[in-house]
This record gives C-alpha cells, sequence and structure tokens, in this order.
C-alpha cells in the first residue's frame, strides 16, 4: 500500500526544509522501491528536477490552499487505501489526522524546528496530536522543544537528521571568479548564508557582525560575507554602517544554487552563533566543502557539529568565545572532517529504512 504526503516545499523549491523533504522521499524511494507515494506540495519556484518514479505529484495541489485541501481529500478517497500518511508542517496535522480518521490510516508528522517549540494553533491541533501515530525530527533539541507543551508520548518521538551528499561538494581553492565579484582579494573571509528576514535574526548574523571590530584590532584582515537574500537585509545593512563595518560587510544577494559550493569554498571561516536554528543544515554544506565551522551550544547546530566533534561551539550571548574560535578556526587547513560520513545520504537512507519499517516493511 501507498504513503499519502502532505508536505509544504520538496521538489522545486528552495530551502532546508525542502531539501530535507526530498532526502527523505528520495531515501524512501530506495528503502521501500515497491511502495508509492501520492505527494501533494504547497510550494514551488522552480522546476520540479528529477523525482523517483515511484512518487505521483498530484499538481493540482499547488494552486492554492482551496485547491490543496480538495485535492487531499480526493487523494485519501480515491488514492488509497494508504499505509501511512506523511504530515510536512504542524499547521498541516488537523487536516492530516482528519483524512486519518476518515481512511483509519496512521499519521506521522514530521519536525524541522522552531515551528513546533512553542504551542502552536488551537483545539483542532491538540485534537490531532493526541491522535498522532509519530513524530519524526530532525534533532534532538527540536525533540526535546516539542514535548515541553505538545502531549505526547516521548517513546512517539524518533530522531532523523539531515542528509548530507558529499559528492555534491568539494574541497578546493576559492574560486577566482568569486572572488573578483565581490572584492575579496586577499582578505580573510568569514561566511554564513541564509535567509535574511526578522523571523531568522536568531542565525547570529548581528553577533558575527559586533564580533569583528575586535577582529581588526587583531590585525586580521577580514571581510563578513553574509549569502542570501530577504527584507532584513536593510536593517543588517544599516547595522554594519552604525558599527563603521560597510566596508567589511559584503551582501551577495540570492544566489543560483548552481553557485552554492563555490560560495562555500569563498570562506575560510562558516559562523553561524545561533539561537533558533532545528538543525543547521549549511554547517554540513559548509564542512563538506572543507571550511571550519562554528555553530551554537544552544540550540540544533549542536547536533550538526555532533556536539564539537565536527566544529566548534560557542555561547552566543558569550562574544569573547565567537571572537576566539573566529581567531582560531581561519588558521585552520581546509578539510573535510572524515566524521562528516555520519551524514552521508546512504548514513540516511539506512536510518530511513529502519525507522519507517513497522509501517512499510512486509510482514514476514
Amino acid at each position: 500500500m501507498p504513503i499519502l504526503a502532505l508536505l509544504t516545499d520538496a521538489y522545486g523549491a528552495h530551502g532546508g526544509i525542502a531539501q530535507y523533504n526530498r532526502d527523505l522521499l528520495d531515501a524512501l524511494a530506495v528503502a521501500y522501491p515497491q511502495t508509492r507515494i501520492t505527494l501533494l506540495l504547497r510550494n514551488r519556484q522552480q522546476p520540479l528536477g528529477e523525482m523517483p518514479p515511484t512518487i505521483d505529484l498530484q499538481e493540482t495541489s499547488l494552486a492554492g490552499k482551496a485547491a490543496y485541501f480538495r485535492q487531499a481529500l480526493h487523494s485519501a478517497r480515491r488514492g488509497g487505501p494508504y499505509r501511512l500518511i506523511l504530515c510536512g508542517h504542524i499547521n498541516l496535522l488537523p487536516l492530516a489526522q482528519l483524512l486519518g480518521s476518515l481512511t483509519g490510516t496512521p499519521v506521522m508528522l514530521l519536525c524541522y524546528g522552531i515551528e513546533v517549540w512553542q504551542p502552536t494553533g488551537g483545539r483542532l491541533t491538540r485534537w490531532a496530536l493526541s491522535k498522532l501515530e509519530a513524530a519524526v525530527s530532525i534533532s534532538q533539541t527540536t525533540t526535546d522543544r516539542f514535548l515541553q507543551w505538545a502531549s505526547l508520548a516521548p517513546a512517539k518521538t524518533h530522531l532523523l537528521p539531515n542528509a548530507i551528499h558529499l559528492n555534491h561538494y568539494r574541497v578546493d581553492h576559492k574560486p577566482s571568479y568569486l572572488i573578483e565579484r565581490y572584492a575579496l582579494h586577499h582578505k580573510t573571509v568569514i561566511m554564513t548564508m541564509g535567509r535574511l528576514v526578522s523571523q531568522d535574526r536568531a542565525k547570529g548574523f548581528d553577533e558575527v557582525m559586533q564580533a569583528l571590530p575586535a577582529l581588526l584590532k587583531q590585525g586580521h584582515d577580514v571581510v563578513y560575507l553574509i549569502v542570501g537574500d530577504g527584507p532584513d537585509r536593510q536593517r543588517l545593512s544599516q547595522t554594519a554602517q552604525a558599527l563603521g563595518l560597510a566596508d567589511r560587510v559584503r551582501f551577495t544577494g540570492y544566489i543560483d544554487e548552481k553557485e552554492k559550493a563555490d560560495h562555500y569554498l569563498l570562506a575560510d571561516c562558516y559562523a553561524m552563533p545561533s539561537q533558533g536554528e532545528g538543525f543547521g543544515f549549511v554547517l554540513l554544506e559548509a564542512m563538506a566543502c572543507g571550511i571550519p565551522s562554528i555553530g551554537s551550544q544552544t540550540d540544533g547546530t549542536r547536533e550538526a557539529l555532533r556536539d564539537g566533534l565536527l566544529g566548534t561551539l560557542v555561547d552566543p550571548h558569550q562574544p569573547a568565545q565567537l571572537i576566539t574560535a573566529i581567531e582560531r578556526a581561519i588558521e585552520q587547513p581546509r578539510q573535510r572532517p572524515e566524521a562528516l560520513n555520519y551524514f552521508a545520504f546512504n548514513a540516511f537512507t539506512q536510518r530511513v529504512d529502519d525507522l519507517f519499517a513497522p509501517w512499510l516493511a512486509p510482514p514476514t
């Protein structure tokens, strides 16, 4: 029997959630090639790209909320019976649980980060949580925050951290065309990549900027490269100017996905002293390019760096820790940590196989 997947983003979308969902669906197709997946999506910003042949995308779901609801109801009634309904956001959980109740199908919720860190929704969400079969989280941090308010037995939660396709990245010299583009000749580059939106201020952009004057005073010819775009860019630019750092902070704006790995290669240090990351997939990407990386002790980036095994952890509220960590990182050679293989896609696929076996494995 197939799976019904109610997701927001996956194929044809940008961002960490879309990447995680693509990896999950791809891994399910590898681990359970006989299981068909009926897929509904809310967002699409680019061509879909390659999808496993076992996925049946219902494109009418992309036409808005009402169309999504109608397609979900139609798929539940006509496409089943299903072994599992995969719910890709807590805001979709009441709908997923309604379909589950109508069809007698268990529902599994995917938890990515801050969307489940605080109580959300009303009576319908609480009802849906009370009926939930399982919750899958990308980090223990997110699981712990979720369980602080959700009425769910801990035994129903499962951990499935992000995957990294190591063959998509390389350790190499800084690309000359990007050095030219951003005027980075002979500069030491600190980098953070992410959306520049107000709710993502906890990524650590401000904390890194505030560390720059001390680094410059110590004689480091540093530039802070902020990769990404969004409505918070103006505020960040104004912050840089107020700190006297207008010539030391570069904004790339939106970059093409094809140039992402090359942008990581510009960095001498990747720094994300964040306070609201569910995991921090960008840290895996940076380390796959051999870039020494810094994360936070206070959120899911701690798990992306495997409690300090793969990189340095700092308290984002302690500026001196960040300054010291950056000074040490920029002196380190480029090298992909061997322990990064823990997050390799083949290891992720095995975790998916083990996790979904109770629902998808054929009876013995």
